[in-house]
């Protein structure tokens, strides 16, 4: 049996139930849970419950899950004031299965109102392996064993110091995950090889670096797989403070038949010098002969 009416704002209803209806007083929510139901583990499930009607009301909340996850409390009462809300939980508590799916309701009642009246609230869960993701903070190991050679002052001479060469050994580990890559900052003029090695590799390999003095500063950088960088510094010149050959040289280095044909030029030069001042002492001579000649006149 039906009823049908108009509200006092002239809106339509239609009642399909037989008996009054009664106001429902509390109010429940299901809140985001922290996380997933791993294996062997445990999950809480939050709440909160409000008690909205005008009277001090004893709100039960009760739990249920098609799969028996709830091993434990399975009810939970509280006494709320109007007005008054609570927070609670329920626990999970996974089987050693993978992928087994369960679907967890939770309901809640008010003693103020009629026993057919309550709320309720679901959520999904499913079973899940938990993966431990492992983290990388290590920065790989570059060690200097050994440089053969030095670069002073004057093999820095730009015209000079490729005719100096150095050479360096270093020993290269990451206890991480592993190495990645290897390089070095040698130019064409320089050179370097390092032990063969797999991506991953944990353990321990040899880098030899070449160079010359023109390049008395070079890095060896290592990059393990978690992008963590590692570097050794050879530096040949450590008695220049902030040395940094990327100058280049402003007039062309002189050969020993440069040197030949500039001394010649300055010979020339020399005589036509000579030459000149010749000249100008007969030129004051001739001067001083015609004065004298037109004083005796």
């Amino acid at each position: 049996m039906a009823t049908e009416g108009t509200d006092r704002a002239g809106n339509k209803f239609l009642r399909l139930r037989p008996k009054a209806i009664v106001p429902v007083t509390i109010d429940l929510k299901l809140l985001p849970l922290k996380g997933s139901l791993y294996i062997n583990e445990q999950l809480a499930v939050p709440f909160l419950v409000t008690n909205k009607g005008a009277n001090v009301s004893t709100v039960t909340v009760t739990v249920r899950d098609d799969q028996n996850f709830v091993k434990t409390t399975t009810s939970l009462e509280y006494m709320l004031q109007p007005g008054q809300n609570t927070l609670g939980q329920f626990s999970l508590h996974a089987g050693s299965t993978v992928g087994v799916t369960s679907t967890v309701t939770v309901s809640a009642s008010a003693s103020a109102a009629a026993d057919v009246d309550f709320q309720y609230d679901t959520v999904i869960v499913t079973t899940e392996e938990r993966v431990v993701r492992k983290e990388d903070n290590t920065i790989p190991v570059c060690n200097i064993t050994a440089v053969t050679g030095s670069c002073d002052v004057t093999m820095l001479d730009p015209c000079m110091c490729s005719q100096y060469n150095w050479s360096g050994i270093a020993e290269i580990q990451d206890d991480g995950f592993g190495l990645y890559l290897v390089t070095a900052s040698v130019n064409t003029t320089g050179t370097f090889r390092h032990d063969p090695f797999s991506v991953g590799y944990n353990g321990t390999i040899s880098a030899t670096i070449t160079s010359d003095c023109c390049h008395p500063l070079a890095y060896i950088t290592v990059v393990d797989l978690a992008s963590n960088t590692g570097q050794c510094v050879f530096y040949l010149a450590p008695r220049l403070t902030n040395y940094v050959h990327s100058f280049k040289p402003t007039t062309q280095c002189q050969t020993s038949s440069d040197w030949s044909t500039d001394r010649v030029i300055m010979a020339i030069a020399a005589q036509d010098a000579g030459l000149l001042v010749i000249v100008i002492l007969i030129a004051i001579c001739v001067v001083c002969v015609r004065g004298r000649n037109k004083d005796v006149q």
